[in-house]
């Protein structure tokens, strides 16, 4: 694919006033510079694409921030979008227990210092790479080699941070129309990746043409901007152009914005703002979807309808159409402006995080069909969403959630076959499947292609029909409705005879050392060794082998499979080493160096747990067993105060 035509190749427009222009090279990146850009914007002879300046230099928080003394609240009746922002400090001498509920509505980024201890569930890291997704499957397409490769994404927006690891390489044009701030700002980064990011973004092959301006001065130069990005457009090579303009902004109402608009669409070019866009000219009408942070982004059952964020409340306004489009919106994580590889998670958003992710899917459909126009990609996307009642927010509307799979093979992406993605024959790493493939037993499927993944894609239902997505090696990643996940070969059965029951979970206890196994016919080494007196919950049996679920202390230890159903015993056969505490159970903490009962006067504290818990037992010394959790958390007990499940099946 070609890129932006040379200025010696460029065509020649109406002749207007044209300054000469120095051309530098950039040592560091080898792409044309632009120094004192004078170009005519509405209607130049000729445009030298290139990074002006090089781009706006990494800022720090350490120059925009002092000291946090302590940990921000969360109120949700709050319309203030960073009441616990934690980006660029350093808690580590926070204590953050029992903080959890605050944690999970934080903003933060990789310059965030963290205490060595965090309540749980809150893991900043797994937020950050569930974030990092943009969700729906539309890895899917993206495996497929459906990226929107060389399409032209415009976006004008606040200075950028030309050189992050997400969009730099693809970053065709930069220059900036009244900049006086110090350095990039977080903004530009955040929507470019959210556009175009090889990580984050929709459409991770797309070119990047970007304008900057200070952010007061976004709305008032916004139809001068899309002129400009219309002129560029006749110095490209077709197959380079631009097709998506991103501005995340609400508009002035004005004719020749809208006149520019129509002129856009009518050269297959989307342009999508903020707010009520509609009344441009623009064909999509939007709004925003909700996760929770440490939900799969992949599972459309995991986003809700956002009701409120930022600076406004939600106003699904009576104006036509009376169609939405549903995109994910909030805990997103994205570039940061504070250096090139950083990246920042933001709890919760506004419509700015939806325009360039509108862009991107259009640049996604633009690149199946190069012919395609506004109206009929918003005319897909809502035929192919996945519906969403909204008559709460608006009586009469109609919304659904895009679905970026459905709705690029509806303008004329190919399917995805059982056999290979390329639609050939399979290659070295696939394998032949029958046209009808069944999940074997109930069984969680796993996010990637590897049995040490913590995350869990979804879960499929003994018998249940699945669609082979890819495979390799010896494992296949299926897909079965909203659900899309890897698993070995071995749970896949070409009949619905050759089944393996589930029954009522139970619980059991390692008679010995029992070797943990991804399946019951073993052809690898073991997933991990389970030690003697260990709970484990038996899910399903298959002639000499249980599957079974482990507690898990070393997460992200794998804690599921198979084991011989020899080394599992009651617990009148078993000496344990785990049990619960039941909420309410009394608990004594002092220096450990002696039970409660021979430590010195004063030196004993106790308290209630307030809920239930798994506990490893450490030693017992007379009526009193020391025990651990997860966290490092350590305690005294009585003994006879510990608990243990039930055993045998049925129980």
């Amino acid at each position: 694919m070609r890129g932006p035509a040379s200025p010696a190749a460029a065509k020649k427009g109406t002749v207007s006033l044209f300054l000469p222009l120095l051309v530098v090279v950039s040592l560091l990146a080898g792409q044309v510079l632009l120094s004192g850009c004078a170009n005519e914007w509405t209607n130049p002879e000729q445009i030298v694409f290139g990074i002006e300046h090089g781009g706006a230099a990494a800022r720090s928080w350490a120059t925009m921030r002092g000291d946090l003394a302590a940990l921000p609240s969360n109120n949700p009746s709050s319309t203030d979008p960073f009441q616990v922002d934690l980006r660029g400090y350093d808690l580590s001498d926070l204590d953050l227990a029992g903080r959890q509920a605050d944690l999970l509505m934080a903003d933060f980024d990789s310059t965030t210092v963290w205490p060595p201890e965090l309540p749980s569930p809150f893991d900043p890291a797994l937020i950050m790479e569930l974030g990092k997704s943009p969700g729906l499957e539309l890895g899917r397409l993206h495996e497929r080699g459906i990226t929107g490769q060389g399409i032209g994404v415009a976006i004008l927006d606040q200075a950028l941070l030309a050189t992050h690891v997400e969009y730099g390489e693809r970053l065709r044009h930069y220059e900036e129309r009244g900049v006086t701030s110090p350095g990039a700002e977080m903004h530009g980064a955040a929507v470019a990746s959210i556009a175009v990011g090889k990580t984050v973004g929709v459409a991770p092959g797309a070119s990047l043409y970007y304008i900057a301006t200070n952010a007061p001065k976004v709305r008032g130069i916004a139809a001068d901007a899309i002129e400009r990005f219309l002129a560029m457009n006749r110095f490209l090579e077709p197959e380079s152009r631009i097709r998506a303009i991103s501005i995340s902004v609400g508009l002035d109402p004005s004719s020749r914005l809208t006149r520019l608009v129509k002129e856009a669409a009518a050269q297959g070019v989307l342009v999508v703002s903020c707010g009520d866009s509609w009344r441009h000219g623009v064909a999509v009408r939007y709004h925003g979807l909700e996760r929770d942070p440490l939900a799969d982004p992949g599972l459309y059952r995991n986003y809700v309808l956002v009701e409120g964020w930022g600076f406004y409340r939600v106003s699904m306004s009576p104006a036509p159409p009376k169609t939405i489009l549903l995109v994910p919106m909030n805990s997103r994580c994205v570039a940061s402006q504070t250096g090139p590889s950083d990246y920042a998670f933001y709890r919760a958003r506004g419509w700015s995080w939806c325009a360039p992710y509108i862009a991107g899917l259009y640049a996604l459909g633009c690149e199946v069909d190069p012919d395609l126009d506004p109206q009929r990609f918003y005319d897909t996307a809502m035929a192919t969403g996945h519906p969403l009642d909204v008559g709460a927010l608006e009586s009469g509307a109609t919304a659904v959630i895009v679905d970026p799979v459905a709705l690029i093979e509806a303008l004329g992406g190919t399917p995805a076959s059982g056999l290979s993605d390329a639609g050939g024959p399979a290659g070295p790493n696939e394998r032949e499947v029958p046209a009808s493939l069944y999940a074997r037993m109930k069984v969680d499927l796993y996010y990637g292609n590897a049995p040490e993944e913590l995350r869990d894609a979804g879960r499929v239902e003994a018998g249940q029909e699945v669609r082979v997505v890819s495979t390799e090696g010896d494992w296949t990643q299926v897909a079965a409705g909203d659900v899309q996940g890897w698993l070995p070969n071995w749970y896949l059965s070409e009949t619905q005879e050759d089944l393996i029951g589930g029954v009522e979970p139970y619980f059991m206890f390692t008679k010995d050392s029992a070797d943990l196994c991804l399946t019951p016919e073993v052809t690898g080494p073991p997933l991990r060794g389970v030690a003697p007196g260990s709970i484990v919950k038996v899910r399903a049996v298959w002639g000499d082998w249980a599957y079974v679920v482990i507690r898990v202390y070393d997460i992200p230890a794998v804690h599921r499979g198979w084991v011989p159903v020899l080394t599992l015993g009651t617990r009148s056969e078993v000496t344990p080493v785990e049990a619960d505490l039941l909420a309410g159970t009394p608990v004594r903490f002092n220096d450990f160096s002696a039970p409660p009962d021979q430590a010195s006067a004063g030196t004993v504290t106790s308290e209630l747990t307030t809920y239930d818990m798994g506990v490893m037992l450490n030693s017992e010394v007379g009526p009193w067993t020391m025990v651990t959790a997860a966290g490092g958390w350590v305690a005294w007990v009585k003994t006879a105060d510990l608990h243990y499940p039930d055993t045998g099946p049925g129980q």
